[in-house]
């Protein structure tokens, strides 16, 4: 156990921590100087601590031992120190934003780590070895260059959070499956063009982000996914929704807007929890009638599509529509009117 020595008196410490609270990196080096190769205060330990990088670079281990979170974002890294590894209670370790093209080898000696952010950096993949962080639970690598993703992620059975948004990847494995505890997936903005049946097993799913895709239809085996609140599959090139989504009740926000859609399911209206529901930009010329039937909807966007009238049924959603966005369809005059009797509380954008 450290132990407090006379190393530097109670001025000396004084002024150190008068330095390092200046915050100028000129006085912060003169610090690490005046302390490399003493031993150290505990008092001071705090003041270090938020100068972890500088620590790990100047071999100081004493200030960090114990330390759960490190963030290091916007450092210009390219690779950690090696003394990293000896972190040994770090549970969260945030690299956001750096120069990182090879994953930093260092980090898979840190078997307490739960969260690890690798988010924009110019990553090129994740290795193998990546099964070893057994603990982790949430793992952000969005805005990379990752290709593919290798077996080894799957073996992180604990992962609730899997963050790939924005990478390179055409191709999502069947193995996603064995991540049987995943709460929050985010696949937007890669090169995907379809979903393994697979996807149906992560039954703990609640959010799936799928958008800026190039998904032309999505398995029927979706509506297994019945804890899921949230589905984005905007900007993509669907044509038509499988009616097993109507089966997923929990669901409160549907996102398909910029897709090829003529149509919505006929069941829509199972979906009783649904409470913004994004259709815009696509090609539906009709509303089917159970669309009455989403008792707790608030937001409708039908902008830029193909009709010409909505269904009478449409009334039923007042007065807890709060909006409705019908701009850019052919609709008469007479259909607008009928539309604003209908929803007298509802904010309408013709």
């Amino acid at each position: 156990m450290p132990q407090e020595i006379d190393a530097f008196s109670p001025a000396q410490i004084a002024k150190i921590q008068q330095l390092l609270a200046s915050r100028e990196m000129a006085n912060v080096l003169l610090v690490f100087q005046l302390i490399q190769g003493k031993p150290l205060p505990l008092v001071l330990y705090p003041d270090l601590q938020k100068y972890a990088l500088l620590c790990l670079q100047h071999g100081l281990l004493a200030p960090l031992q114990g330390l759960k979170k490190l963030e290091l974002p916007k450092q210009g890294l390219s690779e950690l120190p090696p003394i990293i590894a000896e972190l040994q209670a770090l549970e969260e370790l945030s690299l956001y934003s750096n120069e990182f093209v090879h994953f930093p080898a260092p980090i898979l000696t840190l078997c307490q780590l739960k969260s690890l952010s690798l988010s924009q950096n110019p990553l090129r993949a994740l290795p193998e070895q990546i099964s070893r962080l057994t603990s982790l639970t949430q793992l952000h690598c969005n805005r990379t260059r990752i290709g593919q993703l290798p077996e080894g992620l799957f073996g992180l059975s604990h992962l609730v959070v899997l963050n790939i948004h924005s990478n390179g990847f055409a191709h999502l494995p069947p193995a996603i499956r064995h991540l049987h505890k995943l709460e929050y997936l985010m696949l937007g903005n890669n090169h995907l063009t379809q979903l393994p049946d697979e996807i149906a097993e992560l039954k703990a799913l609640k959010n799936l982000d799928l958008e800026n895709n190039e998904i032309q239809q999505l398995p029927e085996s979706i509506g297994q996914l019945k804890n899921l609140r949230s589905l984005s599959i905007l900007r993509n090139k669907i044509r038509y929704l499988p009616d097993s989504l109507v089966e997923i009740t929990r669901l409160q926000t549907l996102n398909v807007e910029n897709n090829q859609l003529r149509a919505l399911p006929t069941q829509l209206g199972q979906l009783g929890q649904l409470a913004v529901l994004r259709v815009n930009g696509n090609r539906i010329a009709h509303l089917p009638a159970s669309i009455g039937q989403l008792s707790q909807l608030q937001e409708l966007n039908l902008y830029q599509n193909q009709l010409q009238k909505v269904p009478d049924s449409l009334a039923q959603l007042s007065p807890h529509l709060s909006k409705l966005n019908i701009m850019s369809n052919p609709l008469s005059k007479s259909e607008r009117a009928k539309i604003r009797e209908m929803l007298p509380f509802t904010r309408i954008y013709f």
